[in-house]
């Protein structure tokens, strides 16, 4: 065929002695696609049993085959007499000429022997064929036959072209002719799933030329019999079994899996990687010659901590040989600078102090050396050599735990950590990557949870005191009942050591109170409250508990209202952290108590004006105790013991509550009223926590800050429901240098 062809998906089409491309200076094309079917034999009385050819006697010719169901099948010659009846046939590609052969999106070609199925329809009166292959009568694919030839066949797209979905190609072998025969892999798939397992023969010591350009191809049948070379420029070739010849990688192409190759070089760019592809376990890949590799090559190892066997190096110190990728090579191993890729094998991998992999063996001797491994804050990483092997090593470096840079919490954490304790958190922490990891895990090892929450716990001593206050503020106070239901939503900015802290609580409180005289009145009150922290960018929470218990007393002495009280709460904590460090993961848990004991005491006059508006400027004074148990967490190696410890505050409020009452159409009055005050926090606002890793040495981490000075603001509205009743809402919010709590309030009083 001479001119250009295209097969129609709806017949069958045949052809004898078909050449595509033949003669000096012609060029042919045949495209068989969408599920058509091209059925082709050797020329009648062709004793060479070739069925087609492709390029031939200097002509240029192409064949494509594409698409589900798309078909070439080739048998040999053909005729009803004689004795090459049906022969089983070849296919060449590259005939003294240019040919190629593309497979693409599961386009096939079938090589070998046809039964043609004549068939006779009596409604037509005609004959016709249905021809099907016999796949256990396979021809070869020949490519580059005679010298002056160049034959190749693309698996996927031609070299030079995108990739596409590989083809099928149904044969009993290729064969490298005298030319120039090409393999082409230039294919999409990458799951490493793609195995061709077709033989490659050399015909001639050195012949043809295998390119891996794209996808992952996998080699699992022998092919000792293949000599020529073998290019991997992008993609993967795996080879599982033997591969003769000589093998070259370069620009993003990788040479993978467990078998053996031919003398190989890995140029700038290039991946040598033991073992199948997308797997982490480690494997040996053996060289069968020399192994050369060029300044910016990269040897993929993967490394794991699997002991093989326990050594003593030359300061005496013991070392722990581990399980690894091992290149073997059966000559002179070139290193040229090329780069190590370590890669966890099978599971996490911590680069330990005192470690050792052996990754490549040369009976041929060592030249050169590795490039220089990746720099580590607390380890150095290296090599060490002998005549015939390499080893990828690990030591400790002089750097302390502690580095420039870090906060006194990490540094402290880092002191806690005993490094002649050979045990899972120092591994995690010496084999930290970087210093912004190191920060990291030193961060979730800190428990600063248990410091932060202190904080929590004096802010929110005010609940009590304020209800308690807010109550003494009635004028009609005495002999009878009062609650309120409090709700707020908190945030406690980060610092330089403690992450930001969210706290949301809710409860409610209950009081009874009577007057004794016209000056003084007593009363009690408790309740319950539930108070949710997170500190997410420490991955902790806590949940607390609150039982609250107070008594107080007002005096009255016409405008002026002097109150005092004292209250004690109960605190039940329940805490959870998250460890997840490279390859420690915890979840150590908490339960222990605490207690709030206060003593309060507010000052304030009364100025009611013409109008009605009546004006209390008043000054608040509050000391807090906190008190936590010491406790020791649930869970792993990351669990931490916390001592018992307390931590005291003085506070001063200054401020001036307006309100104002108006009369309802229904005869009801309505208070609307305002707050505004300035507290202000005397002691260390910045609790701390000494903890310790079980069995290491204490340490101190700080917690989130309380603000200094917090601005209240207040504004409500009351009504008389009845006679005896009043109910009231409220926002209340608290805004400071450092935190910032806003929520709201519904109370009522009940006079008897």
């Amino acid at each position: 065929m001479t001119r250009d062809g295209a097969i129609n998906p709806s017949r069958v089409y045949f052809g004898q002695g078909l050449s595509v491309g033949q003669g000096v200076g012609s060029i042919g094309s045949v495209l068989v696609s969408d599920g058509g079917r091209l059925a082709t034999m050797g020329a009648s009385g062709d004793l060479n049993a070739t069925g087609a050819y492709v390029g031939v006697n200097g002509g240029s010719g192409s064949v494509t085959v594409s698409g589900e169901g798309s078909e070439w099948i080739v048998s040999g010659s053909s005729s009803t007499s004689g004795d090459y009846y049906n022969r089983v046939g070849n296919l060449s590609i590259g005939e003294s000429g240019t040919g190629s052969l593309t497979l693409a999106n599961g386009g096939r070609v079938s090589i070998g022997w046809i039964n043609y199925g004549y068939q006779y329809d009596p409604d037509t009166n005609a004959s016709y064929h249905d021809p099907v292959f016999d796949s256990t009568q396979l021809g070869d694919l020949l490519l580059g036959n005679q010298a002056d030839g160049v034959g190749t066949l693309n698996i996927g797209g031609a070299e030079n072209a995108a990739p596409q979905a590989a083809g099928v190609v149904e044969a009993n072998s290729i064969i490298m002719g005298a030319g120039d025969g090409n393999l082409v892999f230039n294919h999409t798939d990458s799951s490493g799933q793609y195995r061709f397992d077709l033989d490659v023969i050399s015909s001639a010591p050195g012949q043809g030329t295998i390119k891996q350009v794209s996808g992952v191809t996998v080699f699992d049948t022998d092919r000792s019999a293949f000599t020529g070379k073998t290019l991997i420029s992008g993609g993967t070739l795996e080879v599982n079994n033997v591969l003769g010849g000589t093998v070259t990688v370069s620009g993003s192409g990788t040479l993978a899996g467990v078998g053996t190759v031919g003398a190989t070089t890995v140029n700038r760019g290039g991946a040598i990687s033991p073992g199948a592809f997308n797997t982490v376990d480690p494997q040996v890949l053996t060289v069968a010659g020399d192994l050369t590799m060029a300044p910016g090559a990269i040897y993929v190892a993967n490394l794991t901590t699997d002991l093989d066997y326990t050594s003593v190096n030359a300061e005496g110190e013991t070392v722990n040989n581990y399980h690894s990728d091992l290149i073997q090579v059966d000559g002179m191993a070139t290193l040229g600078g090329a780069n190590v890729l370590a890669v966890a094998g099978g599971d996490t991998l911590l680069y330990v102090p005192e470690s050792r992999w052996h990754i490549l063996s040369a009976t041929g001797g060592v030249s050169g050396e590795f490039g220089a491994l990746t720099a580590r804050p607390y380890v150095d990483m290296g090599y060490e050599y002998d005549a015939n092997n390499a080893y990828l090593v690990v030591t400790r470096n002089d750097q302390d735990i502690c580095m420039d840079g870090m906060t006194t919490n990490e540094c402290n954490v880092g002191g806690g950590i005993d490094e002649e304790d050979d045990n899972d958190v120092t591994d995690e922490i010496i084999s930290q990557p970087d210093k912004e990891s190191a920060k990291d895990a030193l961060n979730q090892l800190s428990g600063e949870i248990h410091a932060s929450a202190k904080a929590a716990m004096l802010e929110d001593s005010r609940f009590l005191r304020e209800a308690v206050n807010n109550r003494l503020r009635d004028p009609a106070v005495g002999n009878g009942a009062w609650g309120h239901i409090y709700t707020s939503w908190g945030t406690f900015d980060s610092s330089e050591n403690a992450a930001q802290m969210k706290r949301d609580i809710a409860g409610v409180i209950l009081g009874v109170d009577k007057s004794l005289n016209e000056t003084w009145t007593l009363g009690i009150a408790g309740g319950y409250g539930k108070a949710n922290i997170r500190v997410s960018d420490r991955n902790s929470s806590a949940d607390r508990y609150d039982y609250h218990a107070s008594a107080y007393t007002k005096g009255q002495w016409g405008n002026f209202n002097l109150h005092t009280g004292v209250g004690y709460t109960w605190h039940d904590i329940s805490t959870e952290r998250h460890v997840q460090l490279q390859k420690l993961k915890d979840n150590p848990k908490a339960d222990y108590n605490g207690s709030t004991a206060q003593v309060f005491t507010e000052g304030r006059y009364l100025f009611e004006m013409e109008n009605g508006l009546k004006l209390e400027p008043y000054v608040g004074a509050a000391y807090v105790h906190v008190e936590t148990d010491g406790f020791t967490e649930r869970g792993g190696k990351a669990r931490l013991h916390g001592a018992a410890e307390s931590m005291d505050m003085f506070f001063t409020t200054l401020g001036l509550r307006a309100s104002q009452d108006y009369a309802l159409d229904n005869g009801q009055s309505v208070n609307v009223w305002g707050n505004l005050g300035w507290r202000h926090a005397y002691n260390d606002v910045t609790p701390t926590a000494k903890m310790n890793l079980i069995g290491a040495n204490r340490f101190e981490v700080i917690g989130t800050s309380i603000s200094r000075d917090v601005a209240v603001l207040e504004v409500g509205t009351e009504i008389r429901a009845t006679s005896s009743v009043d109910i009231g809402v409220m926002y209340n919010g608290n805004i400071g240098n450092n935190t910032q709590d806003h929520g709201g309030k519904v109370y009522f009083n009940w006079r008897f």
